[in-house]
């Protein structure tokens, strides 16, 4: 996501964090912040996807590190997370308005 930034907004993009070693106990504050900061960087209206979320572990920070982004997200940012497979127990609530009503979470069979 930070390169992505970069490309949106060289001038800011050096103010989001790397995820180092040393973040790992902390995940949920270094999330919130690294996001708020994202938030401050992207457009208004921007669409942030997450694709082939399937492929992420079921035992990873990843899924506490994308609920964090969730609650956090500010300016009309829209967060997609496509997965072809039901997230992990505990990380979502089902489709539906999330808690803090900045996403939704849709349930999409795939096709193929």
């Amino acid at each position: 996501m930070r390169q992505a930034a970069e490309q949106l907004n060289p001038e800011q993009y050096r103010k989001l964090p790397f995820l180092t070693q040393e973040f790992f106990p902390g995940i949920a504050a270094f999330s919130i912040r690294f996001f708020e900061l994202l938030s401050d960087i992207l457009p208004s209206g921007c669409l942030v996807v997450l694709d082939n979320y399937q492929e992420v572990g079921d035992d990873t920070l990843l899924h506490e590190v994308v609920c964090s982004a969730v609650s956090t997200l500010q300016k009309q940012i829209t967060l997609f997370i496509l997965s072809r497979k039901a997230p992990p127990k505990g990380t979502s609530q089902g489709p539906g308005e999330m808690p803090n009503g900045n996403a939704r979470l849709e349930a999409i069979e795939d096709g193929y």
